[in-house]
């Protein structure tokens, strides 16, 4: 639920202001494809991390449940990181491209 309410800004944002049809439905499949894979690669990411400190509290002796809360924490602790740095990003990319009042939109340029 969370993804999907930014996800229609999103894609308005990136299709904004395109020179044709053609152009915008590229746009909108390379945004819908990076959001698959930027995905998957993510969610890869985080597993591995989450079930290499679980198996090492396992080796420790902690409990399964212990160690599997261990894990997951770990992986939401780094999801959370790299949520931080990209909502920083974003606000910076945003900030340098805002548009001021009286400036007129064109085609392939950031202000």
């Amino acid at each position: 639920m969370g993804a999907c309410t930014p996800a229609a800004a999103l894609l308005a944002a990136a299709t904004h202001d395109l020179g044709g049809e053609g152009e915008s439905g590229l746009a909108s499949g390379l945004v819908n494809t990076t959001q698959q894979v930027g995905g998957a690669v993510g969610l890869a990411v985080l597993s591995t991390f989450a079930f290499g400190r679980s198996d090492d509290a396992l080796a420790q002796g902690a409990a399964f449940g212990v160690a599997l809360l261990d894990g997951l924490v770990l992986a939401m602790r780094i999801g959370a990181v790299i949520a931080l740095v990209g909502a920083a990003l974003a606000a910076v990319a945003l900030s340098r491209g805002a548009a001021r009042p009286g400036d007129t939109p064109t085609r392939g340029t950031w202000t």
